[in-house]
Order: C-alpha cells, then structure tokens, then sequence
C-alpha cells in the first residue's frame, strides 16, 4: 500500500487521504461456480437482499478493495 495524498511526515493534512494497493493475485475465475448462489461467509447475501444485485466477479461492495480504506483508517488512526 502507498500513500498517495492527504497526509505529511505522518499528519493528516485534512484533505482527503488518497491509498494505491495494487491488486495483483485477483482471479474473476475463481467466483465463477459461485455466480449465482451467495458466497459462505461474506456478505454477498446481504448485499443482495438489500440492493437485488451481486458482483459476480466476486468484487462489490463487501470486496477488500472497498473495505481497505476502512482498514487503513482503524489501522493508523485509532
């Protein structure tokens, strides 16, 4: 992970915070039995109770790529 923006000599700034995380081992493949059906223990089901779509690439809303900037924050600022 780098930091792209937002912060110096380790202060927020007050801006918003920008993160790269390279995403290097994602295999859309690996999902495909699973296009259809929730995957077990994640949150594929509730999303899809809520909104009536699912990412069947195994992405979405509940993906780590959308959750690492909750991470980094509890990570780093708690």
């Amino acid at each position: 992970m780098t930091i792209l923006s937002g912060t110096e000599f380790g202060i927020t700034l007050g801006t918003p915070i920008g993160l790269f995380v390279p995403n290097e081992d994602q295999k859309p493949g690996d999902y495909a039995s699973m296009s259809s059906m929730p995957r077990p223990s994640h949150a594929d089901f509730t999303y899809l109770e809520k909104y009536g779509v699912k990412a069947s690439s195994g992405g979405g809303r509940a993906s780590a790529r959308e959750t690492i900037g909750e991470d980094f924050f509890f990570l780093f600022f708690s």
